[in-house]
């Protein structure tokens, strides 16, 4: 997304955020959302946005590969681990 690639992430989230609020089934605006919270480390953010990925388009663009890396970064934040 031009947002992202000028680094002007809050743009790049309002956007794929109000393209989610026209259309919850956005599945493009759901996966660049989960990238860009990615980006920020933002790991409870990133499963949810990847587990609304795959409910909406299994396989879609590799979202079970990162969903798996997101969830093993989250358990790696959790106390005592």
């Amino acid at each position: 997304m031009v947002y992202e690639k000028r680094g002007d992430l809050d743009s790049a989230h309002k956007y794929y955020i109000s393209a989610i609020d026209i259309d919850f089934n956005n599945v493009d605006a759901h996966f660049n959302l989960a990238v860009l919270f990615w980006q920020q480390g933002r790991w409870a953010e990133v499963v949810k946005e990847f587990e609304i990925v795959e409910s909406l388009s299994p396989g879609y663009r590799d979202a079970p590969r990162f969903l798996a890396a997101a969830r093993q970064e989250l358990y790696k934040k959790q106390p005592g681990k």
